[in-house]
């Protein structure tokens, strides 16, 4: 459980958790220009698998000086991409666990077992391989 931009708890593994045939989890910080690249092409990754049983998820790690991000800076860094994706914050750095030696963007493709089928960090061009992942996931049984 982490908080939204606005500080309501959220917890991940919740109703929609159940529904979501796959659940994409991306950690990002404000100073990493991978993470705003990838961050900017969101909207669009969203509005194309969401339709298909995909749930996104971005969690705010740091903002641009290293500091833990607040939640007004969450908040900013959502409008700033026209984010309508489930927006986390977290200023504790609870899922350091999740990108070894601080590389970022990291993201989890996370099946409707709680389980992590796809592991990536770095943004590839047009996040083509997380898309190449995604599909073939939504193409298996």
């Amino acid at each position: 459980t982490l908080n939204q931009c606005d500080g309501v708890p959220y917890s991940i593994y919740n109703e929609e958790f159940c529904t979501a045939r796959f659940t994409v989890l991306g950690i990002a910080a404000g100073w990493c220009n991978p993470c705003i690249y990838e961050t900017g092409m969101l909207p669009a990754l969203q509005a194309e698998y969401e339709p298909q049983g995909v749930r996104l998820i971005q969690v705010m790690y740091q903002d641009e000086d290293y500091r833990a991000a607040s939640n007004a800076y969450c908040q900013a860094w959502g409008d700033r991409f026209g984010l309508t994706n489930i927006e986390l914050n977290d200023p504790a750095q609870a899922t350091q666990i999740y990108f070894p030696d601080g590389a970022l963007p990291s993201t989890v493709i996370v099946d409707s077992t709680g389980t992590i089928v796809y592991r990536e960090n770095g943004a590839s061009s047009n996040l083509a391989s997380l898309r190449t992942k995604l599909d073939e996931l939504l193409a298996g049984p």
